[in-house]
């Protein structure tokens, strides 16, 4: 055989392990519904484009093609799939558009992944970098209250695993009919995440907010509820609707919640071990734990808008 055949047969075998096509619904044991479709990222690939077809040898160069790649549920059984999102540390100067209509995505960093370039010291924007977004949509929900939604997510035991948004998060949720999109965040944010219109759930786990956390006017179709919160700090003014459980967070530059209303499956609720500096806004209700409190207390913090709180149990 020559050698021009041998790479020919080693890649079409390659292609059909590794490329993301090779589970397809109709192929799955239906009493395990969560295997995932998985693809990988590399921008520093040097394969041509035509052979990039998302496998681990043959991964794709860019953030937005395998975006692209990911298809949409069309059962309640596929609508439990995680597709999974492998990317390799590298710097993606690319705005996202992340269309998460009946699917629920986990992008998962193998390292440092930044959304474009930061050439400035210490993970800032230098001369000539422009910020880059994400803009996450839906415009359909397949019903029967399954969550779709993205989840920017680091590996545990790789130290400086995360995502660097070097611009925007931007989330309209207005097409769930009804149902919650997820946002699930272990990310350095530089600009701002705002919520414009729909039912959004937060998770920051590690995150670091430089911007501001803004949800919408509280209506019964718009809402950002910040579920959970682990870990995680926020330089800027932090505004949604409800909270769930948030623990060993810091805001430093006040915090407003529009509602009493509980996260939907969090307990228990409130702020736990958080630091706050700047003001407390209402018109609701602020459930904290004594080591929450001692920050609102001995910085004398105001209680605006109607704002209260109560002083609870700690959570141990």
């Amino acid at each position: 055989m020559s050698r021009t055949n041998l790479f020919v047969c080693l890649l079409l075998i390659t292609s059909c392990i590794c490329g993301p096509d090779r589970i397809s619904p109709a192929d799955e044991d239906p009493f395990a519904p969560f295997s995932p479709f998985e693809s990988w990222v590399d921008c520093s690939t040097s394969l041509p484009v035509p052979l990039q077809n998302g496998g681990m040898l043959f991964p794709f160069s860019t953030l937005g093609a395998a975006l692209a790649s990911v298809p949409a549920c069309s059962s309640f059984l596929e609508c439990r799939r995680q597709y999974v999102i492998h990317v390799q540390p590298c710097s993606y100067d690319e705005d996202l558009v992340i269309n998460v209509t009946r699917r629920s995505l986990v992008m998962q960093a193998l390292g440092t992944v930044t959304i474009g370039n930061l050439t400035g010291p210490q993970w800032s924007a230098g001369p000539g970098d422009v910020a880059r977004n994400i803009t996450i949509f839906s415009s359909d929900d397949f019903g029967g209250n399954m969550t779709t939604g993205v989840q920017l997510l680091g590996l545990d035991d790789v130290a400086g695993s995360e995502f660097r948004v070097s611009g925007n998060v931007l989330v309209d949720a207005s097409g769930t009919n009804g149902a919650y999109l997820e946002l699930r965040l272990r990310a350095d944010v530089l600009g701002t995440v705002n919520v414009t219109s729909g039912l959004v759930e937060l998770d920051a786990q590690g995150a670091h907010f430089h911007g501001p956390v803004l949800g919408p006017a509280a209506t019964n179709a718009s809402q950002l509820a910040y579920e959970r919160c682990s870990g995680s700090q926020h330089d800027a003014a932090v505004n949604v609707t409800q909270i769930g459980s948030l623990n060993m967070c810091s805001f430093g530059a006040g915090f407003a919640l529009a509602t009493n209303a509980s996260s939907n499956s969090v307990r228990p609720r409130g702020f736990y071990n958080c630091f706050f500096a700047g003001q407390l806004g209402g018109p609701a209700n602020f459930p904290v734990d004594s080591g929450t409190d001692y920050w609102i207390t001995s910085q004398n913090l105001a209680l605006v808008g109607g704002a209260t709180k109560t002083v609870q149990a700690s959570m141990t």
